[in-house]
């Protein structure tokens, strides 16, 4: 995770940008995080949008599903990969995620469910989803340990002023 801010901080000097603002959405928002714990001096913000939160922080009031998927990456990645290339296999074309995404509407609070009875952003979400595993699901289940791992710094320790929350 804290390797992310020097990928940063090359890309921005590659480009001449001294000083920029990062955001991070869902699962990219740890990786904004770990930015202004390591470099704060050269961002002027950084936002967090429905951001995901260390394991220490996960109660019994997260969903079920992504407790169970957390704690099988963190302790056994292999069966993680099994049922991810099992599922890669069987949602292949929009039409299936596109189902898929209706049918998981049930666990979810209704501003979410609402959004995925929407047929356009349902549409675009499986295409978003059916892109990400199209080379394959090593980079995601990378990510996702990356995730479940010790972020290389805790909370408490982001002293960043300018950090906004969505």
């Amino acid at each position: 995770m804290l390797d992310w801010p020097d990928d940063v901080v090359q890309v921005a000097d590659a480009l001449g940008i001294e000083h920029f603002a990062v955001e991070g959405v869902s699962a990219g928002a740890p990786f904004a995080l770990a930015c202004a714990y390591k470099i704060p001096d050269r961002l002027l913000a950084c936002g967090l949008i429905s951001g995901m939160v260390p394991l220490s922080l996960v109660t019994a009031r997260t969903p079920l599903g992504f407790r169970a998927t957390w704690f099988i990456t963190q302790r056994f990645s292999w069966l993680l990969r099994l049922t991810s290339e099992l599922s890669n296999r069987a949602y292949q074309d929009e039409g299936r995620i596109e189902k898929l995404l209706l049918r998981s509407t049930w666990f979810l609070p209704e501003p979410d469910k609402k959004v995925l009875r929407n047929p356009h952003i349902r549409k675009l979400l499986a295409r978003a989803a059916l892109e990400t595993t199209r080379q394959g699901i090593a980079t995601s289940l990378y990510g996702a340990k990356l995730l479940t791992d010790p972020w290389g710094f805790v909370l408490e320790e982001v002293t960043f002023e300018k950090l906004f929350l969505w």
